[in-house]
């Protein structure tokens, strides 16, 4: 019986070793897309989509009258805009909007903007990350401000995350010139950019607490209007941990 016992908790540790981890969670692509066209919309070129990845998009235009109204891809037009996410200080304004389960394939994504076409910059940054199971959103903030006296940092919202498996986007538009994205030390590193204007970028994070969360830039000196969204999302359970080697016996 003991020798029974005993092979048989060690073919469980052996198919608990051998069993391959779920995938961890990681940015497939991340592109940035700006245009002045006399438009009220923007396209954004991709790498082909995988099947049941959350694609989120951050958008930014500079026009009193326009918001982002809707986004859509060439297989998916069942984006959603993030609860909160609006953020509008003077002329600008950034939003995010989200499809929690993308569809294979996918190799543009349009945002729309209300008002009537104009040249008027319109910006827009996609990610895709896989990884994540079933993707849910979590939560969104909004700040506005102006912009610091001398070269420092620009703050967006913090949100405070419900999981550890969790992915993060912050959005932000300032009339200084944006000089680093994330500013340095902010944990906001798993994929960004700079719009080629310079006053818009939008940054990244992998989470694996569940606490408070803060986007920040490093912008040029000057006491102009900024504005910025953070939004949050959860996939189910805990982050992915990686494969581990089989035991040999």
């Amino acid at each position: 019986m003991r020798r029974l016992l005993q092979t048989t908790g060690l073919m469980i540790l052996f198919l608990l070793a051998t069993k391959p981890a779920s995938a961890a969670v990681a940015v497939v692509q991340h592109v940035t897309c700006s245009s002045t066209a006399s438009a009220v919309t923007i396209a954004c070129t991709i790498a082909s989509t995988g099947t049941g990845n959350l694609i989120v998009v951050g958008t930014g235009v500079v026009n009193l009258s326009s918001l982002a109204t809707g986004v859509a891809d060439t297989k998916c037009s069942g984006y959603v805009q993030a609860t909160g996410a609006v953020a509008v200080n003077y002329s600008r304004s950034t939003d995010v909007w989200y499809c929690l389960s993308s569809v294979s394939a996918a190799t543009v994504v349009t945002v729309t903007f209300s008002g009537t076409a104009g040249t008027w910059e319109k910006t827009c940054e996609v990610w895709e990350v896989s990884g994540m199971g079933t993707v849910t959103f979590d939560l969104a903030g909004t700040a506005t401000g102006t912009g610091p006296a001398s070269p420092a940092e620009v703050l967006g919202p913090s949100v405070t995350t419900t999981s550890t498996n969790g992915f993060v986007v912050g959005e932000v538009w300032s009339s200084n010139n944006i000089t680093a994205a994330p500013y340095a030390g902010n944990e906001f590193t798993s994929g960004g950019d700079i719009a080629t204007s310079l006053n818009f970028s939008g940054i990244s994070l992998i989470s694996t607490t569940a606490t408070g969360h803060q986007p920040a830039w490093g912008v040029s000196a000057g006491s102009d209007p900024y504005c910025a969204s953070t939004a949050a999302f959860k996939g189910g359970g805990a982050a992915a941990a990686p494969n581990m080697p089989p035991v040999i016996l």
